[in-house]
């Protein structure tokens, strides 16, 4: 159940960043198609603009993939942080007397978290391969957009 629960989680930040993407690529290649439409300037000058467009959007890009990654790095640990911490804080309150059943317990749940964390950091992996392809993909087509109709 934990699992499910878990890819369903990666499954709307895939989709909802797909979204987000396609939405500000899709948005700013319509914007510039219209300016660039609008105001047809000498092909010089519409160089130099397309250059410094082109400069800022690259910018842009490497800071919001930096902050991506910073982000989803940062959550990672935390959750690990807080997974370990959680384990730790539950096993210092377990007593003596329940030794020989959490023996036991750990031994079983040993392969199924071991299994399951398996499980969770390959999932994680394609959610984020996910997340970059559908990224890539958008700002292609936002280029191609720009390029064919500029």
């Amino acid at each position: 159940m934990f699992l499910f629960v878990v890819r369903f989680i990666f499954l709307a930040i895939t989709a909802l960043s797909s979204l987000v993407f396609r939405l500000i690529f899709s948005a700013t290649a319509y914007l510039l198609v219209l300016i660039i439409q609008g105001c047809r300037l000498p092909s010089q000058a519409v160089q130099g603009g397309l250059q410094l467009i082109a400069d800022a959007t690259r910018a842009c890009f490497e800071l919001v993939l930096e902050f991506i990654v910073e982000k989803i790095s940062s959550s990672t640990t935390a959750a690990f942080d807080l997974l370990i911490e959680g384990i730790s804080a539950s096993a210092a309150l377990t007593g003596s007397a329940l030794e020989g059943l959490v023996e036991k317990t750990r031994n079983s749940l040993h392969g199924v978290l071991e299994n399951s964390l398996s499980q969770l950091a390959e999932d994680f992996g394609e959610m984020i391969s996910a997340i970059m392809t559908a990224l890539w993909n958008n700002y292609k087509d936002a280029v191609r957009y720009f390029t064919e109709n500029a």
